[in-house]
């Protein structure tokens, strides 16, 4: 019993013992406890702090491609006003965020592991625009070893990319320009260096050439774009360069602007270096943006769908060398960072620039002065070639002819037309006087023992040109005929007879030359006289039918005008008593107007006719006397304009007639000029052959006293060379039978010859035709 109790006792002690201790130890966990909460506390406020005041960027996001956290420091530096906007805006990660989705499948591979991985990459940033980052990224695992959240930190190295992307471009372009040694290897390479550099969907160089900044490379822009856009040269209709003050040319549009640095420094679109740039190209034609100056913006890049267009000057101090041009059909691709960027590139090309043709022009220096040095050589071994072969020549024509050149010759110089021998090589043995004077030689000598086109011509190969020659003729013998080589006005007979020296068995060819022109000439005369005797009974018969039923016209048209003048006070009486009386549509007094207008007209063309058929009389018959009266120029062209309008205005689009306010009368032919004037616009009006087809009838008063001229313009198919030669000659026309008889500007010819006058044409095929009917106060008409 007591030893139960004292176990009892003990057993007891022993509880007391442990929870003592236990209760002891109690109170040291729970301080353990309260300090390690005190320090987590105060960590995760240090860790909130640093979170939040880092200027590095901090991020928690899932595998899925969310974002569960972010600083303020990363969302500054993608775009975002907040972290609760960043994240609550990028739902996926690897299409928002990277450039390339792909690499975020490869962060996602190598997270697994829960070690820290660093890399650089392309992001997109809120405004769609890029950057480069550096980030170092690891997953949180869970228990069972998988990724339950990413954490990491990025940092934004675009600058430090862009600093080692032009110091690469920088290599790379020097290593370009500094393998070229001339302006046509240069350029080429640092267009397409540049065009494939900055993305650009064309690029052109342009290079001052005299005032005008043509291109001298382009890579991308269409055919129809460069032949509209090479010239800068401001120009009138005519194609005339349209000049400044000082008498340079003006520059069209901002490719001018920026090639003569002549702009406003506080227009947006310019830099400090004089560079222009937009993203909106259309918006600044509609605008047409001032530069300082009057300029045309041209439309042909916004006109072309290149709506980002970038113009960065290449110079040496002041001085303009060209211009860099990038386009792109994508709005707002140069941003101002990639226009400092061209800009630099710019002074290191221009450098290159500079230096390679500082070079070309060393060197082709060089080549002159070594081609002039070889050049008078080589003409000093000539001319003493020459000379010793001419003394050769001399001595052994001397020997061959000893014996009967004098006989020879007299019979040769005997003839009056010219003769020419040839030995069996072709080379002149002799020719007579009249041959010396037509091959225009002093000396016989000059032509003895050489071939036709070096003794007689003086060259040193056969003429061009030459039917048949001289030194070609082998085994020729016969005649033909040919222009004369230094008359092309001139026909000539050429006759070659070959002959066979018996006992030596030697050939030769004597050449006798006749002038066959007068011959022709009569011949022509001939069948031109037997034409317009022809012509001259037809013109009798015409006449005579168109003269006899004209006369009734002429003859009741002074009976009709009294009709109507006893008319006239009747109709004025009720025109007066009926206000609404209005006949046609018109007034009474546009009316009564107008009906005796109509009479004066039918007078007039009652009169043309008989000016018509006097003027195919006169013909075949020329007048010796040309009567002259004082006639208003005004009025004559005013009434050769209505006769014909009717046919202009169904042929062509636009017609107009430019008349001086002051125009002093002239005294001459009024019939002779309204005939005139009246072929010249319906001529223009048959030669009509486009869509907007345009007449012009001028009269020109010149600046030199009792001058005048009538000129008549259009843009029709116009005429070559020979056609133009040919316009004046009787019968000779370009139109079909049913249109023509090519006597109408034969005549306009002959009359204008009878007043003094002239007639001038200016033409090009395709391109149109101008005549310009001349006339001076000592030959026409009198001021």
């Amino acid at each position: 019993m007591a030893c139960r109790n004292a176990g009892n006792l003990n057993h007891s002690k022993t509880v007391h013992a442990v929870m003592s201790s236990t209760m002891t130890s109690a109170r040291y966990d729970n301080a353990d406890r309260k300090l390690a909460e005190d320090a987590l506390r105060a960590s995760e406020e240090r860790y909130r702090e640093l979170f939040e005041n880092a200027t590095m960027g901090i991020f928690h996001s899932l595998p899925e491609g969310r974002f569960v956290r972010v600083n303020p420091a990363m969302a500054r530096m993608v775009g975002y006003g907040s972290p609760d906007e960043m994240v609550a805006s990028i739902t996926d990660i690897a299409t928002q965020l990277y450039v390339d989705p792909n690499m975020r499948k490869e962060v996602l591979a190598r997270v697994g592991d829960g070690q820290w991985i660093q890399s650089e990459n392309h992001f997109w940033k809120k405004d769609h625009t890029t950057m480069f980052v550096n980030y170092s990224l690891r997953g949180v695992l869970k228990r069972d070893g998988t990724v339950d959240y990413m954490e990491g930190f990025i940092e934004n190295i675009s600058a430090r990319k862009e600093a080692e992307e032009e110091q690469r471009l920088t290599l790379e372009l020097l290593h370009l320009i500094n393998s070229a040694a001339r302006t046509i290897d240069l350029v080429p390479v640092v267009a397409a260096f540049l065009k494939k550099r900055f993305a650009c969907d064309a690029i052109g160089i342009r290079l001052l050439e005299g005032n005008d900044f043509p291109y001298f490379e382009t890579a991308g822009f269409p055919m129809e774009f460069i032949f509209a856009e090479n010239s800068l040269c401001a120009r009138t209709r005519r194609g005339e360069t349209i000049r400044d003050r000082s008498g340079m040319p003006v520059l069209e549009c901002l490719c001018g602007a920026v090639a003569r640095a002549d702009f406003d420094a506080g227009d947006p679109c310019f830099s400090e270096y004089g560079s222009f740039s937009t993203g909106r190209m259309s918006r600044i034609v509609a605008q047409n943006a001032g530069m300082g100056r009057e300029v045309g913006v041209r439309n042909g890049c916004a006109a072309w769908g290149y709506e980002s267009v970038a113009l960065v000057p290449l110079k040496m101090g002041d001085k303009r060398l060209g211009l860099l041009q990038l386009n792109n059909r994508r709005e707002d691709s140069f941003l101002p960072g990639t226009i400092s960027l061209l800009e630099r590139v710019a002074d290191r090309i221009s450098i290159a620039l500079a230096r390679v043709r500082a070079e070309e022009a060393l060197q082709k220096a060089h080549v002159e002065l070594e081609q002039r040095v070889l050049e008078r050589t080589t003409e000093l071994v000539r001319t003493n070639k020459q000379l010793n072969r001419e003394i050769e020549e001399r001595k052994r024509t001397e020997e061959q002819l000893q014996e009967s050149k004098t006989t020879l010759q007299m019979v040769f110089d005997g003839i009056s037309e010219p003769l020419v021998m040839l030995n069996g090589k072709m080379r002149v043995q002799m020719l007579n006087r009249a041959a010396r004077e037509y091959f225009r030689l002093h000396e016989y000598k000059e032509a003895l023992g050489k071939k036709c086109f070096e003794g007689l011509r003086g060259r040193s190969e056969p003429c061009g040109g030459c039917e048949r020659p001289f030194c070609d003729l082998n085994d020729y013998s016969g005649a033909y005929e040919r222009k004369c080589p230094t008359d092309p006005n001139k026909l000539e007979r050429v006759v070659v007879y070959r002959s066979l020296h018996e006992s030596t068995g030697e050939e030769a060819s004597i050449i006798r030359i006749s002038d066959i022109t007068r011959a022709r000439l009569m011949e022509k005369h001939l069948i031109r006289n037997e034409k317009l005797a022809s012509l001259g009974l037809l013109l009798s018969g015409i006449a005579h039918e168109i003269n006899n039923p004209n006369s009734f016209i002429s003859f009741n048209i002074p009976i009709l005008r009294d009709y109507l003048n006893i008319l006239a006070p009747i109709v004025d009486v009720h025109a007066a008593a009926n206000p609404e009386f209005r006949p046609y549509g018109m007034s009474y007094q546009e009316f009564r107007e107008d009906l005796y207008k109509l009479v004066d007209n039918m007078e007039h063309g009652s009169g043309r006719i008989n000016a018509t058929v006097a003027r195919l009389k006169e013909f075949v018959t020329r007048r010796e006397n040309v009567e002259r009266q004082r006639v208003d120029l005004r009025q004559i062209v005013e009434k050769a304009v209505m006769l014909c309008r009717s046919e202009i205005n169904k042929r062509v689009k636009s017609f107009s007639v430019k008349i001086p306010e002051t125009l002093s009368p002239v005294e001459s032919d009024p019939d002779a000029l309204e005939q005139v004037i009246i072929n010249l616009l319906i001529n223009a009006a048959h030669a009509a052959d486009k869509d907007e087809s345009w007449i012009v009838l001028e009269v020109l008063s010149g600046s030199e006293p009792r001058y005048c001229a009538i000129e008549v313009s259009d843009n029709g198919h116009g005429m070559d060379e020979a056609t133009r030669r040919k316009v004046f000659d009787p019968f000779f026309t370009t139109k079909s039978t049913m249109k023509g008889t090519g006597l109408g500007l034969y005549l306009c010819h002959n009359l204008m010859e009878e007043l003094g006058g002239r007639i001038e044409v200016e033409s090009q095929a395709g391109t149109g035709s101008t005549f310009r009917v001349i006339l001076h106060g000592d030959a026409g008409f009198k001021i």
